[in-house]
């Protein structure tokens, strides 16, 4: 099943291309939202302790 194939199954019972449209667009921001979550779960737990900067900084960069 490809990425293709789950979006026609979200989207098959739509009586518009608008319908569509926004039904992906809610399924895609749900899970934009909760990836900013965890993003924003991970930087608050984050903590730098001995590290030095360019280590911490570069512990950051790598979170996504």
């Amino acid at each position: 099943m490809s990425v293709f194939d789950l979006m026609i199954v979200h989207t098959q019972n739509e009586k518009s291309s608008k319908q569509a449209w926004d039904t992906l667009v809610k399924m895609y921001n749900i899970i934009t939202q909760a990836h900013k979550m965890e993003l924003k779960q991970k930087l608050y737990n984050l903590q730098k302790n001995k590290m030095n900067m360019t280590n911490y900084f570069t512990m950051v960069k790598n979170l996504t």
